[in-house]
């Protein structure tokens, strides 16, 4: 029996029966793995995401509460209480000398003119290098005490800025707390609203205590130094600033050693201010403190407060 070509030939033409590949059913079930993986990675993504966006508004809503509640706090407060401070009532004789005072506090107000610009540089380069660059409160100065408190391993220096300072005197609240630092920090800025950075360092000067019971600048060059503020040298002015962060105890009557130490403190942070330069800083430290002892109650004080 002979073969029919015809067969073949259409045998030929028939596709054969395509069987399904192993391997490609494996690609489509490990397709689908990964994408159904994909999804759960991007459904978790999404969750966090919105997770994270409430908790933008929850903390934005936190901040503001939090603001609000402190700034009414510093606006309950008379900002203009930096401009009255005690004063000495001072008593003259026939031939206009002084013959006693009164005083809560012995202090003696200045104008602008009557303080020395040096006065202002050393409290500056010491206290709050930034004072003109700031908007009442220093945050990079605050960011670089934490660095150096930090480093040092414990409180070895101070972030506020003069504004700051005399909003303390303000509040009357000299604590630590977080609570009143962050009234300060408040008021600070309602007073650079209200004056300019002249009037503000002004203020302080004749504010701040310099220890020995003398208040102000005035008050502090002629107890320390008998001269006028305006007679005070540089070294006597980096001195003043360099008893304000612990008045008594960096006082030269307490102990010269460590208000010259003080002194010397300031002139280097002055000239690295370039308020002076390193020559003129040198030379200032070369001439020693001479400072006058305390004057003790006298005889003609003591009967004089009595009749008053």
């Amino acid at each position: 029996m002979q073969d029919d070509p015809q067969l073949h030939a259409d045998a030929a033409d028939t596709p054969a029966a395509v069987m399904p590949s192993p391997r490609g059913g494996r690609r489509r079930k490990a397709g689908k793995k990964k994408k159904s993986r994909w999804s759960v990675v991007r459904r978790i993504f999404n969750l966090l995401l919105f997770a994270g966006f409430l908790l933008l508004i929850q903390g934005s809503i936190i901040a503001y509460l939090v603001i609000t509640h402190y700034r009414e706090k510093a606006d309950a407060y008379d900002i203009t209480e930096v401009e009255r401070v005690p004063v000495s009532t001072l008593f003259f004789d026939v031939h206009d000398e002084e013959i006693g005072r009164l005083f809560t506090e012995d202090r003696t107000l200045l104008t602008p003119e009557e303080i020395p610009q040096q006065m202002r540089n050393a409290l500056m380069a010491i206290e709050d290098e930034r004072f003109y660059e700031h908007g009442g409160v220093d945050f990079t100065g605050m960011m670089r005490a934490m660095g150096r408190n930090l480093a040092a391993g414990r409180f070895a220096q101070g972030g506020s800025t003069l504004s700051q300072q005399l909003a303390k005197h303000v509040i009357g609240d000299f604590s630590k707390s977080v609570d009143r630092k962050a009234v300060e920090a408040f008021l600070a800025w309602r007073l650079e609203q209200k004056y300019t950075k002249d009037q503000i360092i002004n203020f302080y000067l004749n504010r701040i205590y310099f220890g020995k019971g003398y208040y102000g600048v005035a008050s502090a060059a002629r107890g320390y130094f008998d001269k006028d503020a305006m007679q005070l040298s540089l070294g006597e002015c980096a001195m003043l600033a360099g008893i304000i962060s612990a008045p008594n105890r960096n006082s030269p009557l307490t102990s010269l050693r460590r208000a010259t130490d003080k002194r010397d403190i300031v002139l280097d942070k002055m000239v690295e201010n370039k308020f002076i330069t390193a020559a003129e800083a040198a030379q200032a430290k070369a001439i020693p403190l001479k400072v006058l002892p305390r004057k003790p109650i006298g005889v003609r004080d003591y009967f004089f407060q009595r009749a008053i």
